[in-house]
């Protein structure tokens, strides 16, 4: 009598499990991992906002060149403010970026009231004598110096806290614990008897 080897294999159905599992953890890689870069690559970016936006827009973030002078400024903020307010129609400023250095503008946010509703809005004036350099719409799309660093900080911000996105990160928060489970069952060699 002679003795046959047999093997252990596991049931039909269940084989096929693993190279699903295989597939779920390549392509949810793939997918919050693109995610991912684009938070990365737009954080990286924000981080030198100030210094971006300054060399896209000098005519807005900087004093000009005729009118720098002594750090002594002749024109109190609240001035300042309302000069902005008075010649840009339906602007009210909410908040107030003092300038770091001689040759930076005072940088006011807020809002622009219009007939079609309010917008918010960023002045730039001159903290010397108050004269307003300009003013640009926040959060506008459009590929140009004016908004681009506006665009690029928007993205990176809605990618984190708009109200879908809190949604869909809880969502994929979810999948990533599912996906660490699929994880460890595919880093055990033997586990393929278990599915």
């Amino acid at each position: 009598m002679t003795a046959t080897a047999t093997s252990v294999s596991a049931p039909r159905g269940k084989a096929r499990g693993r190279p699903a599992l295989k597939l779920w953890h390549r392509w949810f890689g793939l997918l919050t991992g693109l995610w991912l870069l684009l938070l990365a690559v737009t954080g990286s970016i924000i981080t030198f906002y100030d210094a971006i936006d300054t060399a896209l827009n000098p005519d807005l973030r900087s004093v000009p060149v005729e009118a720098r002078g002594p750090v002594v400024t002749d024109c109190p903020i609240g001035r300042a403010v309302a000069r902005a307010e008075d010649e840009i129609e339906g602007f009210t400023a909410s908040m107030i970026d003092l300038p770091d250095r001689p040759n930076e503008s005072l940088w006011l946010i807020g809002r622009v009231v219009r007939d079609d509703g309010a917008v918010s809005a960023q002045a730039f004036v001159d903290p010397r004598d108050g004269t307003v350099l300009g003013w640009r719409e926040s959060g506008k799309l459009a590929l140009d110096r004016r908004y681009l660093m506006d665009i690029v900080y928007g993205l990176h911000v809605d990618l984190l806290i708009a109200p879908w996105v809190t949604w869909a990160f809880g969502l994929i928060s979810l999948l990533w614990v599912v996906d660490h489970v699929v994880s460890v069952v595919l880093a055990i060699p033997r586990a393929r008897l278990w599915i």
